[in-house]
């Protein structure tokens, strides 16, 4: 009950009330609004929730000329904060919040309007309702040869004698594979699926160009990329629309972060499991 007190008053601070001692419209105050409006206009889906990626800010003249001086990476960070509190509320989006201002000469001052704008998301992806292709219809391509592990080997230690020692069960100079060494390869397991991934990684997304395609308007085309390191496997967001967690943490675009073996791997509320290959 004194939630419901606090957010009623809240709501007149910055509406009625604010409005009669407010002469213009803020950015703080856009960002709030556009945010209650992507709250207010989400859709229900079967198993997700969309918001809309498109909104149209309505000024007062004066408060329209005034904000655009301010430049556009204005609409920028508006509309980074619409993609950040849809991530945080789990909401779908079909495309990344694109906010666009107008004039609306009806309006008075320190007055504004937001229409949030839906689009059919399959619309938007024409390529989304076919089913994912094997990978054997494409031309076949050589299988190529194991990739040797990189970096610098360490030479077995000589004995005083100067001869080589042999290790237990083996040869001299005979390569032991390391314990808890990294997969040399991963496997995507999505709804029963299975998608393999090589010595060399790839790219998972919606276009058929990836090497893991998962047919779903949630996925940007190129969403995210798995790759080998020194260290181990890492995966990296490609700057999708609906973000890359793994095992219930963010990845920023741009910072790859570690994968490993039996990690769960969310693509905006798309989830797969992360295996070591064969």
């Amino acid at each position: 009950m004194l939630r419901d007190i606090e957010s009623k008053l809240a709501g007149l601070v910055e509406g009625t009330f604010g409005r009669l001692f407010r002469s213009e419209v803020t950015p703080a105050e856009l960002a709030r609004g556009l945010a209650r409006e992507m709250e207010a206009t989400r859709r229900q889906g079967l198993d997700r929730t969309w918001a809309a990626h498109r909104y149209d800010v309505y000024l007062s003249p004066d408060d329209h000329e005034r904000i655009l001086r301010l430049g556009p990476s204005l609409l920028e960070e508006l509309s980074n904060h619409l993609l950040v509190h849809a991530r945080e509320q789990r909401y779908a989006l079909a495309h990344t919040p694109v906010v666009r201002l107008h004039r609306g000469d009806e309006l008075p001052p320190s007055r504004y309007g937001v229409a949030a704008i839906h689009e059919d998301p399959d619309a938007a992806a024409p390529d989304a309702a076919a089913p994912s292709q094997p990978r054997q219809a494409e031309p076949a391509a050589p299988i190529p040869a194991p990739r040797q592990p990189t970096g610098p080997v360490a030479e077995p230690r000589r004995a005083r004698s100067g001869r080589v020692p042999t290790p237990p069960g083996g040869a001299p100079g005979a390569a032991r594979p390391r314990a808890g060494a990294p997969p040399r390869s991963l496997v995507v397991v999505l709804e029963g699926r299975r998608e393999p991934l090589g010595p060399d990684g790839g790219v998972v997304g919606r276009s058929r160009e990836c090497d893991v395609v998962i047919a779903s308007a949630e996925v940007s085309r190129r969403h995210c990329e798995i790759r080998p390191g020194r260290d181990g496997w890492t995966i990296d967001d490609l700057g999708s629309t609906n973000g890359v967690v793994v095992d219930g943490v963010p990845v920023q675009p741009g910072r790859p972060a570690p994968l490993r073996p039996g990690a769960q791997l969310e693509l905006g509320t798309i989830v797969a499991r992360v295996e070591a290959g064969a």
